[in-house]
């Protein structure tokens, strides 16, 4: 399964998204999941309607580009009685 990153980060452009001061999730990246250039993982803002499938461009130690690759919709929260 694919990992889930909850973040903020902006579309810079129509499929193009950064993520900007992030330095705890590009370690996890690098040093946990060993992920390189072309790395496909999910994003989504915290309470955010959207998900997304994306595809590691480019990084720095604060900064990342992705690429989307697909746009989904967040499971839907089961409410408990």
């Amino acid at each position: 399964p694919m990992q889930l990153f909850i973040c903020d980060f902006q579309q810079e452009r129509e499929g193009i998204v950064v993520l900007h001061n992030q330095p705890a999730l590009i370690n996890q990246l690098k040093k946990v999941l060993r992920a390189k250039l072309g790395y496909e993982f999910y994003i989504q803002k915290k309470n955010a309607e959207r998900r997304y499938r994306v595809r590691l461009l480019d990084w720095d130690t604060e900064n990342m580009t992705v690429e989307v690759r697909e746009t989904l919709l967040p499971p839907s929260q089961t409410k408990k009685l």
